[in-house]
Protein backbone atom coordinates (compact mmCIF):
# COMPACT_ATOMS: atom_id res chain seq x y z
CA UNK A 1 0.00 0.00 0.00
CA UNK A 2 1.42 3.05 -1.03
CA UNK A 3 0.77 5.46 2.32
CA UNK A 4 2.37 8.88 0.45
CA UNK A 5 -0.97 10.82 -0.55
CA UNK A 6 -2.58 9.67 2.94
CA UNK A 7 0.33 10.89 4.66
CA UNK A 8 0.55 14.23 2.54
CA UNK A 9 -2.84 15.08 3.10
CA UNK A 10 -3.06 14.64 7.19
CA UNK A 11 0.05 16.99 6.84
CA UNK A 12 -1.42 19.71 4.74
CA UNK A 13 -5.18 19.09 7.36
CA UNK A 14 -2.67 19.74 9.97
CA UNK A 15 -1.34 22.94 8.89
CA UNK A 16 -4.33 23.72 7.18
CA UNK A 17 -5.46 27.44 8.84
CA UNK A 18 -2.24 28.25 10.03
CA UNK A 19 -1.96 32.28 11.08
CA UNK A 20 1.04 34.14 12.52
CA UNK A 21 1.14 37.78 13.19
CA UNK A 22 -2.95 37.12 12.24
CA UNK A 23 -1.93 36.45 8.74
CA UNK A 24 -3.08 32.77 7.41
CA UNK A 25 0.33 31.40 5.72
CA UNK A 26 -0.28 29.43 2.59
CA UNK A 27 0.70 25.58 2.39
CA UNK A 28 1.72 24.14 -1.51
CA UNK A 29 2.49 20.85 -1.98
CA UNK A 30 5.82 20.37 -4.08
CA UNK A 31 6.32 23.23 -5.08
CA UNK A 32 5.61 27.10 -4.86
CA UNK A 33 2.89 28.18 -7.70
CA UNK A 34 4.76 30.94 -8.99
CA UNK A 35 1.02 32.82 -10.14
CA UNK A 36 0.01 32.69 -5.96
CA UNK A 37 -0.85 35.87 -4.04
CA UNK A 38 1.67 35.39 -0.67
CA UNK A 39 1.28 37.37 2.41
CA UNK A 40 3.64 39.71 3.42
CA UNK A 41 4.78 39.64 7.45
CA UNK A 42 6.68 42.76 9.06
CA UNK A 43 10.19 40.77 10.27
CA UNK A 44 11.79 43.84 12.23
CA UNK A 45 10.47 46.47 10.55
CA UNK A 46 11.42 44.32 7.20
CA UNK A 47 8.76 43.00 5.45
CA UNK A 48 8.69 39.67 3.95
CA UNK A 49 6.54 36.95 2.02
CA UNK A 50 5.89 33.71 3.74
CA UNK A 51 4.84 30.23 2.79
CA UNK A 52 5.15 26.82 3.44
CA UNK A 53 5.87 23.85 1.28
CA UNK A 54 4.95 20.27 2.25
CA UNK A 55 8.40 18.90 -0.26
CA UNK A 56 10.18 15.35 -0.59
CA UNK A 57 8.62 12.22 0.99
CA UNK A 58 9.70 8.86 0.94
CA UNK A 59 9.03 5.35 2.29
CA UNK A 60 10.57 2.10 3.41
CA UNK A 61 9.42 -1.00 5.57
CA UNK A 62 10.57 -0.72 8.79
CA UNK A 63 13.18 -3.02 9.89
CA UNK A 64 11.07 -4.78 12.35
CA UNK A 65 8.38 -6.66 10.95
CA UNK A 66 5.44 -8.05 13.64
CA UNK A 67 3.06 -10.83 12.81
CA UNK A 68 -0.22 -8.72 12.86
CA UNK A 69 0.75 -5.62 10.65
CA UNK A 70 2.71 -4.45 8.26
CA UNK A 71 5.31 -1.66 9.40
CA UNK A 72 6.70 0.93 7.45
CA UNK A 73 8.35 4.11 7.74
CA UNK A 74 7.55 7.39 6.14
CA UNK A 75 9.69 11.04 5.85
CA UNK A 76 7.81 13.85 4.79
CA UNK A 77 9.50 17.46 4.43
CA UNK A 78 8.12 20.41 5.54
CA UNK A 79 9.66 23.45 4.74
CA UNK A 80 8.85 27.43 5.90
CA UNK A 81 9.78 30.33 3.70
CA UNK A 82 10.25 33.85 4.41
CA UNK A 83 11.37 35.75 1.14
CA UNK A 84 13.08 39.54 2.06
CA UNK A 85 13.77 42.25 -0.77
CA UNK A 86 16.52 43.49 2.18
CA UNK A 87 18.38 41.65 4.90
CA UNK A 88 15.18 40.43 6.92
CA UNK A 89 14.92 38.06 10.17
CA UNK A 90 15.01 34.30 11.05
CA UNK A 91 12.28 34.55 14.01
CA UNK A 92 9.62 34.70 11.42
CA UNK A 93 10.88 31.15 10.33
CA UNK A 94 11.57 29.69 13.31
CA UNK A 95 8.57 31.49 14.96
CA UNK A 96 6.02 29.67 12.34
CA UNK A 97 8.12 26.24 12.68
CA UNK A 98 7.62 25.86 16.15
CA UNK A 99 3.54 25.77 15.46
CA UNK A 100 4.27 23.86 12.38
CA UNK A 101 5.81 21.34 15.28
CA UNK A 102 2.66 21.99 17.66
CA UNK A 103 0.16 21.01 14.81
CA UNK A 104 1.99 17.89 13.76
CA UNK A 105 2.84 16.20 16.79
CA UNK A 106 -1.16 16.88 18.29
CA UNK A 107 -3.28 15.54 14.93
CA UNK A 108 -1.14 13.01 12.72
CA UNK A 109 -1.18 10.06 15.11
CA UNK A 110 -4.66 9.85 14.68
CA UNK A 111 -5.95 6.61 12.79
CA UNK A 112 -8.10 6.58 9.86
CA UNK A 113 -10.33 4.59 8.11
CA UNK A 114 -7.94 3.46 5.63
CA UNK A 115 -6.26 1.25 8.72
CA UNK A 116 -2.94 3.49 8.68
CA UNK A 117 -1.86 3.66 12.19
CA UNK A 118 0.84 6.28 13.50
CA UNK A 119 2.97 4.35 15.98
CA UNK A 120 5.46 7.45 16.64
CA UNK A 121 6.43 10.69 14.63
CA UNK A 122 10.11 12.04 15.21
CA UNK A 123 11.71 15.57 14.07
CA UNK A 124 14.81 14.01 12.36
CA UNK A 125 16.29 17.08 11.29
CA UNK A 126 15.29 20.61 11.81
CA UNK A 127 18.01 22.84 9.65
CA UNK A 128 18.04 26.68 8.83
CA UNK A 129 18.95 27.98 5.51
CA UNK A 130 19.84 31.29 4.11
CA UNK A 131 19.93 32.04 0.51
CA UNK A 132 21.37 35.20 -0.75
CA UNK A 133 20.84 36.76 -4.21
CA UNK A 134 21.84 40.23 -5.29
CA UNK A 135 17.69 41.33 -4.49
CA UNK A 136 16.52 38.99 -2.38
CA UNK A 137 17.39 37.17 1.19
CA UNK A 138 15.57 33.82 1.72
CA UNK A 139 15.10 32.24 5.08
CA UNK A 140 13.76 28.48 5.31
CA UNK A 141 13.75 26.21 8.58
CA UNK A 142 13.32 22.54 6.98
CA UNK A 143 11.52 20.29 9.12
CA UNK A 144 11.95 16.58 8.43
CA UNK A 145 9.65 14.44 10.09
CA UNK A 146 10.10 10.39 10.27
CA UNK A 147 6.25 8.78 10.98
CA UNK A 148 6.50 5.16 12.18
CA UNK A 149 3.32 3.53 10.78
CA UNK A 150 1.56 0.28 10.73
CA UNK A 151 -0.73 -1.09 7.90
CA UNK A 152 -3.49 -3.91 9.21
CA UNK A 153 -6.52 -5.25 6.81
CA UNK A 154 -9.19 -5.46 9.02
Amino acid sequence: MDVTKEMRTRYFQALKGLTYQGVEIPIFVGFLDGSASLPTINGGGVYGEVYIVIQDQQVYDSATQPYCTYNVTSDITIRVVSKFTKKGTTSIVEDIAMEVDNRIRGTIKKRDENMIGVGRVRLSVNRLLVENSDTHTAYSKVLIYQNDLYLTNN
